[in-house]
């Protein structure tokens, strides 16, 4: 799945090397309303599933990420699992790490692994392909992953996620929020 937002007539241009990496089972391309694109997976995540996350911010996809995924590709646990490339690139690096609450404009990607299954018997399996794959991915990035993506046991990487910006943040908080009414996400505390 992918998207192209710049012109129309160079849309196809620009997702054809995708096809012609190896054999394509189906194929739809052509213009689609946003709400539309953000509803294509709904019928794959009925009510129920179990789901667990990791996230990784990349510099380059590297020979070394590509072995990684594709081993973890390979035995990938359940038929709604997923791992997104996701392009941080363009217009979002010509801004300043502090400028924004997002920090890593020097990754050139964010790294989704999004595990869902459907029987909690299957949880641990599950959970472990996630931190196997995430252990091997981690230490080829920055040590910081997308906040929408990460799960809540990795409210100790929180700082890491915003890196320089987390005390501003704080701070904000603080003055926002200080009793931190607004903690059931990857919360950032009020400072002091």
């Amino acid at each position: 799945m992918g998207g192209w937002a710049g012109p129309h007539d160079e849309g196809e241009r620009q997702w054809q090397p995708f096809l012609d990496v190896a054999p394509v089972a189906g194929s739809f391309l052509g213009p689609l309303p946003y709400t539309v694109l953000n509803t294509l997976f709904d019928p794959m995540y009925p009510k129920g599933l179990q789901a667990y996350w990791k996230s990784a911010f990349l510099p380059r996809l590297t020979d070394d990420v590509v072995r990684v995924a594709e081993k973890f590709g390979e035995a990938i646990p359940s038929v709604q699992t997923a791992n997104h490339f996701y392009p941080i690139n363009g217009a979002v690096q010509r801004v300043g790490r502090d400028e924004t609450a997002f920090p890593y404009r020097d990754a050139d990607f964010a790294v989704d692994i999004a595990c869902h299954w459907e029987d909690p018997a299957d949880n641990e399996a599950n959970r472990k392909w996630v931190r196997d794959y995430y252990a091997e991915l981690h230490p080829l990035g920055s040590g910081a992953g997308y906040v929408n993506f990460l799960d809540a046991d990795d409210q100790s990487h929180i700082e890491d996620t915003y890196a320089g910006n987390y005390a501003r943040f704080a701070k904000v908080k603080a003055k926002y929020d200080p009793g931190n009414l607004f903690h059931i996400n990857q919360n950032i505390k009020p400072a002091g």
